[in-house]
């Protein structure tokens, strides 16, 4: 008798492994299925077919085919984050042409295959956020000519060709935060002219090509915190006449070059705090004299006398917002460091690195009364 119970048992087990399976233990409405957390290894065939909704987040789901989405025509969007996900389907989604959105976060995707999202002229967004995506074939979302926001962050993408977002002329937002991106062609986002935001932070970019963005007229965020840039240069960040916010910060930069970021009416927000900047040049404080909100704090700065003439400007012309001035912070020489520029005599300059000698003393080490007054002049000549 007892082992006759225990086969029942073992039969009931096996049952109820199935009925997970074929999706009976998912949580149905008129037009939701939620399958969460039970263990599926593929996609419930047994759902309701007018479901416009379907969850199946939390999965062991390896593969994706088309036929398991045959039955689900209606869908309109569909979630798959923390899957096992290694591979998709050729058309995976082709018979889903009501589909807006799609969430693939949390899986182990390592590539897109140009078929892969063959059939989905409707969808909207797709998120494929936290998987080990290496490369992005030409052509990859040609066939999601109305995909608004893309977002591609915390992959292995190493580098993006100027094809990868080819017909994609409604995005809005594209998100390839915490990759391996070193290096951006100048052509790669031409062909992106709605784009409004872009997130490449937390990458290892360490250098920008002045013609990067001059094709994305419409973007209003473009944050590259977080990389190794070095330099600025001229014209990298011109002509973006709806731009709103630029975050640079904790890169490399040491230099920034004249024109960098000229013609910015809307700029609100630029952040270039935490880099290696000794010196901020006259003419980039012009430059970004008008900017609301501009971030220099945690910069090694040098209050030497190259940089008096920033000083000088600020309190007797006017011509360089005191705010800019108010955020220098000295590092070097010692005998300044910590202190703010602005409290700063700046006939007391250390200048030992201009080799300038002081004038009453023969000696190097501080600013000459003489050269200060001729800075004045040179300012008040510029000026008038």
């Amino acid at each position: 008798m007892s082992s006759l119970l225990t086969s029942v048992l073992v039969l009931l087990l096996v049952i109820l492994e199935g009925l997970k399976t074929t999706g009976a233990s998912c949580d149905c409405s008129a037009l939701t299925c939620r399958c969460e957390g039970l263990s599926l290894t593929s996609i419930p065939q047994n759902l309701p077919t007018s479901i416009t909704s379907l969850h199946v987040e939390y999965n062991n789901l390896t593969s994706l085919h088309m036929q398991d989405f045959l039955r689900y025509r209606n869908l309109s969007s569909l979630f798959l984050p923390d899957n096992r996900l290694f591979t998709i389907g050729s058309r995976a989604f082709y018979h889903l042409t009501n589909l807006t959105s799609i969430d693939l976060r949390w899986n182990k995707l390592t590539c897109l295959q140009t078929d892969t999202f063959v059939g989905l002229g409707s969808l909207r967004a797709l998120n494929i956020d936290y998987n080990d995506i290496k490369s992005i074939e030409e052509g990859t979302f040609r066939e999601c000519p109305r995909l608004v926001h893309l977002l591609l962050g915390s992959n292995r993408l190493a580098s993006i060709s100027p094809g990868s977002f080819t017909g994609l002329n409604q995005l809005e937002l594209l998100d390839l935060f915490s990759n391996q991106i070193t290096y951006i062609q100048p052509d790669t986002f031409s062909n992106l002219p709605q784009l409004k935001h872009l997130y490449l932070y937390q990458n290892g970019i360490t250098h920008i090509h002045p013609d990067t963005f001059s094709h994305v007229s419409q973007l209003q965020l473009l944050s590259l915190f977080s990389n190794k840039i070095a330099e600025i240069q001229s014209g990298t960040f011109t002509d973006l006449p709806k731009l709103e916010e630029l975050d640079l910060d904790f890169n490399h930069i040491t230099n920034i070059q004249a024109g960098a970021f000229s013609n910015l009416p809307r700029l609100e927000y630029l952040g270039l705090g935490h880099n290696q900047m000794e010196i901020l040049p006259l003419t980039i404080c012009h430059e970004l004299s008008s900017v609301p909100t501009l971030i220099l704090n945690n910069n090694p700065w040098q209050c030497d006398c190259r940089i008096v003439s920033l000083n000088l400007h600020t309190q007797i012309c006017g011509s360089c917002s005191p705010e800019i001035v108010n955020q220098i912070t000295c590092t070097n020489p010692g005998g300044f460091q910590g202190q703010k520029l602005r409290d700063i005599n700046v006939t007391v300059l250390n200048c030992t690195e201009l080799g300038r000698p002081n004038s009453a003393t023969g000696q190097q080490g501080h600013c000459p009364y003489s050269y200060v007054f001729n800075l004045l002049l040179s300012v008040i000549l510029m000026e008038t």
